[in-house]
């Protein structure tokens, strides 16, 4: 549905959008299954061995989404290279479970109506995207100590956050919300 609209430019064709992700926008979802999997648990999660959070992403990946199919050889590599199966990191491989998850049902499908809206109108819009992984200070709304920067945690920067509320905040969040609401002026001013 969304591609017909786009297909049929129903929408403003000249604009510049800007799409936000984060590092980590799957964990505080992957945290409600703690209940279900004591692994995921937000506070004091069971072990979480590798070949365990591989089959994890792997059922998750290929359950949610839409009907594309995924080779586990490739989840494995995008999310698990450089990991020791030898070493106890569950934190880590809750985080990977976490990004993985994020990256399929929301990362990717924002990312691909950016890139719709640019096919659809190359020639009038201009799409820009912005990454967030800063994770510091006090965990945020929607966010685990063991997931990256989470879903909303760009939001704080942006809206001024850690200048209304500097006792909660550091000071090196202070200064990438400075960056960031500069980046978002000109981007307003200029194009």
């Amino acid at each position: 549905m969304p591609n017909k609209l786009l297909e049929a430019k129903s929408y403003k064709t000249n604009l510049n959008l800007l799409i936000s992700t984060v590092e980590d926008e799957g964990s505080f979802v992957v945290s409600l299954f703690g209940s279900v999997n004591p692994s995921f648990k937000a506070v004091n999660p069971a072990p979480l061995p590798l070949d365990v959070a591989k089959q994890v992403l792997f059922q998750t990946a290929s359950t949610y989404g839409d009907d594309r199919n995924i080779a586990k050889d490739i989840v494995d590599k995008v999310y698990f290279a450089g990991l020791n199966e030898n070493i106890d990191n569950s934190d880590e491989n809750r985080k990977r479970v976490g990004i993985g998850y994020g990256d399929r049902i929301i990362n990717c499908p924002t990312i691909n109506f950016g890139r719709a809206v640019f096919k659809f109108s190359s020639d009038t819009a201009k799409v820009y995207q912005m990454h967030y992984k800063a994770k510091m200070g006090n965990l945020k709304w929607l966010t685990t100590k063991w997931g990256g920067a989470g879903h909303t945690d760009d939001l704080y920067p942006v809206f001024g956050m850690p200048f209304r509320y500097p006792e909660k905040y550091l000071n090196r969040e202070r200064e990438i919300s400075n960056e960031m609401i500069n980046i978002l002026a000109s981007l307003i001013r200029t194009g």
